[in-house]
């Protein structure tokens, strides 16, 4: 029995070898290899969720919408952690759920993130 990891979504090729010496060809489509998008970020610096992670998607665009329905954060291709709560001009936004658009070269998803910004 073999088991292959992979790091990144795409198509990868296998090939199977038997005892008797057939071989066996074949592609597999990776569209997602990570399972779960994570459901709040805390950006205080303390190293714990301080930024929407992203990082084992190939995102080709995030957007972020407040619970109005206006984008209050996008990033084009190559996204990986760079959302720590801030609005698109750079300012912090209040504490609250959060809406994101993410999309991959395989399928867009869809979902909510809960921002949770240190009471001073």
């Amino acid at each position: 029995k073999s088991i292959a990891t992979v790091d990144k979504s795409g198509t990868y090729s296998v090939t199977v070898t038997t005892a008797d010496g057939c071989i066996e060809t074949a592609e597999i489509v990776v569209t997602d290899i990570y399972c779960l998008i994570q459901k709040g970020i805390s950006p205080n610096g303390d190293g714990l969720n301080d930024s929407f992670l992203l990082k084992n998607l190939v995102v080709q665009k995030l957007q972020i919408f407040n619970r109005h329905g206006k984008e209050v954060y996008s990033h084009g291709p190559g996204y990986t952690n760079q959302w720590m709560g801030q609005s698109n001009s750079g300012g912090m936004l209040p504490s609250g759920t959060y809406f994101y658009t993410i999309i991959t070269p395989f399928e867009t998803l869809t979902g909510w993130v809960q921002l949770v910004q240190e009471q001073n």
